[in-house]
């Protein structure tokens, strides 16, 4: 994909996009700068010695070009090697791949352990039949005391018949509650008017959208012809918001009508069924005269009980009685 430069606007200006003497620099460096390794040729900040010796064969070095020697670490600027490293820091094992060593490790421990005394509790039942010795005994009532005993029973409903005479009386008038009534007549329709107008705005629309602008590359130059904008149409008036209405209030003309109440005199009979009579009676507390229980026996067996149990330590220790010699190799 090739590159743009420069770029002309429709003003006539033209304008540099790319430093391409700068990327063709760049370009040099990365392909130039890389490590060489460990030389074991002499240096030191501002030498001159070209080519040197890396792993036992003669290396010529080129602009970017890095080295070590020593604790140093060198980079050649095309004439001479410059100091920007200090390897001082590395220790023996900076350029090894393995080591190892003899570490002394425990072979047998000694663990005290001291317990705290604690109370244990076991539960259960025992097993085991009970005999009782029951019989009959006297009940009577007792002198005081809440009745524990009433005596149970219903009683038959009765039928009632009777008759009456009713005259209704009284007046009409108005209240409140579902209407019964319903004048005739008619309401007159209301008169509706704007009471405050809506509000309104000027929008102004777009008669010629216009065009857009062209763009041309030569070479690696791309240039941008100005295009042609919009034209404005005439300004028109809309509405933004609802008016408000008024209505003047209806009129009901209706036709009078007389209510007239007549009552006269009726007879009928009632007939139904009383309610059923009510039955108290008196309580009473009734005990026996002795206890009904009269004997029992128990006969049961042994018991046993297992468990486990976690003693609680109040400390523990473990110390290294012997130990042993063991090689350790790090890669």
């Amino acid at each position: 994909m090739p590159n743009l430069t420069q770029i002309e606007l429709p003003s006539g200006g033209v304008y540099d996009l790319v430093d391409q003497g700068g990327r063709d620099l760049i370009a040099q460096l990365q392909s130039k700068n890389y490590w060489l390794g460990v030389t074991t040729t002499a240096l030191t900040d501002g030498s001159t010695t070209n080519p040197i010796i890396i792993d036992g064969k003669s290396v010529t070095a080129v602009t970017g070009n890095a080295c070590a020697y020593g604790e140093t670490e060198f980079v050649f600027n095309g004439s001479k090697w410059q100091a920007y490293g200090d390897l001082s820091m590395l220790g023996d094992l900076a350029y090894k791949d393995t080591a190892s060593g003899t570490v002394a490790v425990p072979k047998t421990y000694s663990t005290t352990f001291t317990g705290k005394a604690a109370t244990l509790s076991v539960s259960g039942t025992t097993k085991g039949s009970v005999t009782e010795t029951k019989s009959a005994v006297t009940v009577s009532k007792a002198d005081s005391g809440t009745a524990t005993y009433t005596p149970a029973g219903t009683n038959a409903s009765s039928s009632v018949s009777g008759s009456c005479s009713v005259t209704p009386s009284g007046t009409i008038s108005t209240g409140t509650g579902t209407a019964n009534y319903t004048p005739a007549g008619s309401v007159s329709a209301p008169t509706i008017s704007v009471k405050t107008a809506g509000s309104t705005a000027s929008v102004t629309g777009i008669s010629s959208v216009g065009s857009m602008p062209t763009y041309t590359v030569s070479g690696t130059k791309l240039t941008i012809t100005a295009g042609a904008t919009p034209t404005a149409a005439t300004a028109v008036t809309v509405k933004t918001g609802d008016a408000a209405y008024q209505a003047s209030a209806p009129t009901f003309t209706g036709t009078g009508a007389n209510l007239k109440f007549t009552g006269s005199a009726s007879s009928g009979t009632i007939s139904g069924t009383a309610a059923a009579q009510t039955f108290t009676g008196t309580g009473a507390r009734l005990i026996t005269d002795s206890q009904v229980l009269t004997g029992a026996s128990f006969t049961g067996a042994s018991m046993t009980s297992t468990g486990s149990y976690t003693p609680e330590a109040t400390s523990v220790s473990t110390t290294t009685a012997t130990t042993e010699n063991k090689t350790v190799t790090v890669s």
